[in-house]
């Protein structure tokens, strides 16, 4: 098969303070990437800023394109960079793109070519009241838009799977690709912190890790954790992650807790102070609504923490059959996974994460990878489907 030409939306990926669908993005890269170059395929990136130092270097065969302008990024700034290079392949005989992916929801409107995009999750389909208005209505009119228009589509677990064949019914195929953690991350994990945590923490605590926003379930975590501090007086909830949208109401209720004390909200951390906190943690609770896979899960297990997830969505996908998981619509069964989690001995403790850890080993970025970069293939092959 001769060399192709692949082009890539990589906007999620060049984000400095990367989380959830940027981590994503800029991992699947990095993987797509690596395997297009062994096979001399040319791969065009583009940005509507320079990329950042961690992105993959410019080669031979991998170059960038930076427009200057995030400005209706995929209605118009990208789209007609992506009509001039057709038009300049036309005039020039050379081929354009075999296919072009978007690394997150929003595909531009006009790709000249067969288009992926990878869609994360569906939450704003599923809890629409926990998005601000404008934000539903965006995500609603793009996705679909994408959707309507893909030839492929890629998304992160089994759950999300399910949810667009449910509720778009797209015409293409979807292919499976899970997040992971970075070899990085793995053998950090595989021993103690090189970093103790930098500012004071309590010795004893739950971790919440990820954006504090109504669909996490912050609310019924508080409460859930104030039963548990009734019996467990020692304990603290340590929260790691920005407040985002419509967090109002999260920041009230634990202003108002009669635990306020025993909370806290330290912000985003880097990566080595998050492994710290998580190494130290007596177990993480993922107990969010809704995750399109849920990396926290990952991360906990990972890094020596038990983790205690909701029994919703993608979250037993992460977990497996040995997993503790909770109603995340009940403050009293949010409250018993803890308290479960945190009774473990030092024995039961280790028992259970290896058996969580040999469930994960399914979950690689090279595995990922290697499955997307085949699926472009696949979708650059094959005639075009009534586009």
């Amino acid at each position: 098969m001769k060399p192709m030409r692949i082009g890539i939306n990589a906007y999620e990926a060049n984000v400095l303070n990367r989380v959830g669908s940027n981590v994503y993005a800029f991992h699947l890269l990095h993987q797509i990437v690596h395997h297009a170059e062994q096979h001399q395929d040319e791969v065009v990136i583009y940005l509507p800023t320079p990329p950042l130092d961690d992105l993959p270097k410019p080669s031979p065969t991998v170059s960038y394109v930076i427009l200057q302008s995030a400005r209706l990024w995929s209605i118009v700034s990208l789209p007609f960079a992506l009509l001039r290079e057709k038009l300049k392949c036309f005039q020039e005989k050379r081929p354009y793109f075999d296919v072009f992916l978007s690394l997150g929801h929003y595909a531009p409107i006009y790709t000249g070519s067969k288009s992926v995009v990878c869609i994360m999750d569906v939450a704003y389909e599923r809890y629409p009241e926990l998005f601000l208005k404008g934000d539903l209505m965006k995500l609603r009119a793009l996705t679909r838009a994408s959707l309507l228009r893909a030839e492929g589509i890629i998304t992160i677990s089994e759950s999300s799977h399910n949810d667009i064949l449910r509720i778009f019914r797209p015409r293409a195929p979807i292919e499976i690709c899970y997040p992971s953690l970075s070899s990085t991350e793995l053998d950090s994990a595989s021993s103690m912190p090189t970093k103790s945590v930098s500012r004071p923490v309590p010795y004893e605590y739950v971790l919440h890790v990820g954006t504090l926003q109504p669909r996490k379930n912050i609310i019924r975590l508080v409460e859930a954790f104030e039963t548990l501090h009734e019996t467990h007086p020692e304990l603290h909830l340590v929260c790691i992650g920005k407040y985002g949208w419509m967090s109002e109401n999260i920041q009230a209720r634990i202003g108002r807790s009669r635990k306020k004390e025993f909370i806290h909200v330290l912000g985003f951390v880097d990566d080595e102070e998050k492994r710290a906190l998580l190494s130290h943690a007596c177990c993480v609770a993922v107990v969010g609504l809704y995750e399109g896979f849920g990396i926290p899960a990952l991360e906990a297990i990972q890094g020596g923490s038990v983790p205690v997830v909701s029994e919703t969505a993608s979250l037993p996908e992460v977990v497996g059959p040995t997993g503790i998981t909770v109603d995340p619509f009940s403050t009293h069964s949010i409250a018993d996974g803890l308290e479960r989690a945190i009774r473990m001995n030092v024995k039961e403790k280790k028992h259970h994460l290896h058996e969580l850890r040999e469930f994960t080993r399914e979950f690689s970025w090279e595995k990922s990878g290697k499955k997307a970069y085949n699926y472009l293939v696949d979708i650059a092959s094959v005639g075009k489907r009534g586009k």
